[in-house]
């Protein structure tokens, strides 16, 4: 498999953590808030979305590193069509 190259800013760091940006060239928004984290990738026109509940109903703030492994998963699962 290609390197994955991640592109990605933080727009807002808590309640919710919130990310923008591109993984080779797919462009993705993240947002982790009431313990739940989704992630949107935007294709010709298209948004597919990954979302899981992993924390609390208040909990809003996640490490760039634990959203980089959840980012990194969603864009495997994006290219094979894991839909």
């Amino acid at each position: 498999m290609d390197e994955v190259v991640i592109n990605a800013v933080c727009t807002c760091s808590a309640s919710p953590t919130q990310y923008e940006g591109d993984i080779n060239g797919l462009q993705f928004y993240f947002r982790y808030r009431w313990g739940k984290w989704s992630v949107e990738f935007y294709e010709d026109g298209k948004t597919v979305e990954y979302s899981r509940q992993v924390g609390g109903e208040y909990d809003g703030a996640m490490d760039e590193s634990e959203v980089l492994k959840i980012l990194e998963g969603c864009y495997f699962a994006y290219q094979i069509g894991a839909r």
